[in-house]
């Protein structure tokens, strides 16, 4: 089968990261299984102007009107970027010629009503996340001109053949936007176990940060966004670098709206002796960075509605390492607390401090609960696994097609 995706995510390598490595692994897995495939990234970052063309003259301009009225006509400017999409999207069909085209769902999208319509394929759609609740939710700084977002969405949602979601809390919300249940179809994330296993080694990264084999690391993977639990973490860097003086962290990850603030609160705190900052890893290079870990962490803060399948919780899973996360949406469907890992009430930071506490003292527990964290996942949560469910779906979305 040849199969066709888009997705118009923007910044890839930063506070996207996790939706395009999401994509990567699956559509990687998919082709694994014999299928051939074209990932479509419509926007892949802003060309950069030629020398000698007025662009600093420009930038200056447009900094200045974007500083001023950017809230005003962003909504607009999304609706509008549909038609510049199209003609893109319809010479990507014509050379590449796919039996099934998969749109990544965003907000404000509505270019595969038309397309598939003039090309006459079928279709379904990845539903990543509630897109319209957390564009609400994280932007609110722009102007909303009546309900257009949810409008949009809605018909996008009832019209499309099939929707795949990555957790119950995600297909809940496509439900409540009208998609019939027998359209949604629930694929969580996974993991890659040829790379992330309990066999990689982490020593040559915990050589190069000077760490020796009594230290505890506690690690972080994560683009330090809003929903990562950053002051959570700032916390724990304070309390146990305070009580256990073999204690480390590192973190990996970067580039998300909390990173300065981290950054500052580790130096100000004076711990960065304590504190090791990677900075961006390419997701190649991140086994034996997992793999230099003795805690894994996703101290996640009180999320209403937890909509995520986290690739960090079962990369920390398949590396055989014990994970400390809040007990939210899919990660307590996951993790079953002293069995596979340990879970605290999200909002609960004595909870958290609690079972750091109790792994960083007992290297015994750690390694029974990284075992059963590793048993958990392979082969159950592999992108392998998830892709068999994703090809089931598109040969089902093909056949009622052809009828």
């Amino acid at each position: 089968m040849k199969i066709l995706y888009f997705s118009y995510l923007y910044d890839l390598w930063g506070c996207s990261l996790g939706s395009t490595l999401k994509a990567i692994e699956l559509f990687g897995a998919l082709q694994k299984l014999g299928h051939e495939i074209r990932m479509c990234w419509m926007n892949p970052g802003v060309q950069e102007s030629q020398p000698g063309d007025g662009s600093n003259l420009w930038r200056k301009v447009r900094g200045r009107l974007k500083a001023r009225f950017a809230r005003f006509v962003h909504e607009p400017g999304q609706i509008l970027a549909n038609f510049r999409y199209l003609p893109r999207e319809l010479r990507e069909v014509n050379s590449f010629a796919p039996d099934l085209i998969i749109w990544r769902h965003d907000v404000y999208l509505f270019t595969e009503l038309y397309t598939s319509r003039v090309v006459k394929l079928p279709w379904l759609l990845e539903g990543d996340g509630p897109s319209v609740r957390e564009y609400r939710q994280f932007y609110r700084r722009y102007v909303r001109y009546g309900h257009l977002d949810s409008l949009i969405e809605r018909a996008v949602v009832r019209k499309a053949p099939a929707i795949f979601v990555q957790s119950n809390e995600t297909k809940r919300y496509f439900a409540e936007q009208g998609a019939p249940e027998e359209k949604l179809r629930m694929i969580p994330n996974g993991v890659d176990p040829a790379k992330f296993n309990p066999q990689v080694s982490g020593q040559e990264v915990r050589r190069k940060l000077g760490l020796d084999e009594t230290a505890v690391v506690l690690g972080f993977s994560g683009s330090l966004h809003y929903w990562h639990g950053i002051d959570n973490l700032m916390r724990l860097m304070t309390q146990v670098c305070r009580s256990f003086g073999q204690a480390h962290f590192v973190i990996a990850g970067g580039g998300g709206p909390e990173s300065d603030r981290l950054l500052a609160f580790v130096e100000e705190a004076r711990l960065g002796q304590r504190v090791h900052f990677l900075g961006f890893v390419p997701h190649d290079q991140m086994p034996p960075v997992i793999a230099a870990f003795d805690i894994a962490l996703a101290p996640y803060p009180p999320i209403e509605r937890f909509h995520f399948s986290p690739v960090k919780i079962f990369e920390y899973m398949a590396c055989g390492k014990p994970v400390v996360a809040a007990r939210l949406g899919q990660i307590a469907e996951v993790i079953q607390d002293g069995q596979n890992g340990f879970l605290f009430e999200a909002g609960d930071f004595e909870g958290l401090l609690e079972k750091v506490r109790a792994l960083i003292a007992d290297p015994t527990l750690r390694r029974r609960l990284g075992e059963q964290a590793h048993r958990t996942v392979v082969p159950g949560y592999t992108w392998e696994t998830q892709a068999r469910k994703l090809e089931a779906l598109c040969f089902e979305v093909l056949e009622r097609f052809q009828r």
